[in-house]
């Protein structure tokens, strides 16, 4: 006869109440034991122990029981090695979740300023374009303004030689004139009257 033969694995996990039973006057007692056996197994099974039965309960070997006593043993020093070891790494935990929290906070409070720089930059981009785009447009006017200037400079200076050419012109029609008029009274002088 096997362990599942008296109480089936569903009992263990359904946990039953007392009340659903077809007889709960005859499980009063039985009812507790099978919660210590459900408990003691767990316990086992923790402790690494996955052949725990009844037999174990109510009639143990003294080899098997030391062999579940030094289990149990055993998994309370590792429980207790583990705590210390718990503690020892928890301590400079706190101490880095505490460190991350401020990296944290400054990540974001940088990244808050990156934000604003990149609205910033993105403004003065745009006021750098206007700028740019006023100058292309004053070069182009300076451009023609120079094109005019030098047109009119090269009018002015046809008219400057002209100018002088007309001085010249006059110049030497007024010495003519001179002479003419000189000729004249020389001639008039001749003639006699």
């Amino acid at each position: 006869l096997k362990e599942e033969d008296f109480c089936p694995k569903n009992v263990f996990s359904n946990n039953p109440n007392i009340e659903s039973l077809a007889e709960p006057e005859l499980h009063e007692e039985s009812f507790s034991e099978v919660k210590l056996f459900k408990e003691l197994r767990r316990c086992m099974e923790i402790c690494g122990l996955l052949d725990f039965g009844w037999k174990d309960l109510h009639a143990p070997t003294s080899k098997r029981f030391r062999w579940q006593l030094s289990a149990v043993i055993n998994m309370a020093k590792f429980r207790e090695d583990q705590l210390k070891l718990y503690s020892d790494l928890n301590q400079p935990r706190a101490e880095y979740l505490l460190a991350l929290e401020e990296v944290t906070e400054e990540n974001s409070q940088l990244n808050r300023q990156l934000d604003a720089t990149q609205m910033d930059s993105q403004n003065k981009s745009k006021e750098l374009m206007e700028v740019l785009d006023e100058c292309a447009e004053l070069e182009m006017e300076i451009a023609k303004n120079n094109k005019l200037q030098s047109a009119k400079r090269e009018e002015a200076t046809i008219l400057k030689k002209k100018a002088n050419d007309l001085k010249d012109e006059i110049n030497t029609t007024a010495l003519a004139l001179e002479e003419a008029l000189a000729e004249e009274k020389q001639i008039s002088a001749r003639v006699v009257s």
